[in-house]
């Protein structure tokens, strides 16, 4: 094989999908938590989200300071964007504004 089909090669491969340990496919990003990670890499006080299913998303909030974190736990319907919220700052603008970006995108992907 030569230089060029060697390179050709080794970029297809790293191009294809891995399975994961074990021999299981690929974990695929559902819409919603694509919607979700993306609204949380444009709030800069947003440090680490998780899902835990069914519209279940704990997010983790940096304080205004910046020395803390707190979290938070959004409940989103995935299908109309409404969410109720468990936090220990409610009144907080970083948590508002999480949850109606994520409301927004999911609403705006529905209208007919």
């Amino acid at each position: 094989m030569g230089f060029l089909s060697k390179i050709l090669s080794a970029l297809a491969s790293a191009a294809e999908p891995t399975a994961s340990p074990g021999g299981a496919e690929p974990r695929k990003v559902s819409e919603f938590e694509g919607i979700v990670n993306e609204v949380a890499a444009g709030i800069s006080r947003v440090v680490r989200v998780s899902y835990s299913g069914d519209g279940e998303v704990s997010v983790k909030f940096r304080s205004g300071s910046g020395k803390s974190t707190w979290p938070a736990l959004f409940r989103f319907d995935e299908q109309t964007g409404d969410f109720t919220c468990h936090a220990t700052y409610p009144d907080s603008g970083a948590l508002r504004w999480f949850g109606e970006r994520v409301r927004d995108r999911i609403r705006s992907l529905r209208v007919p």
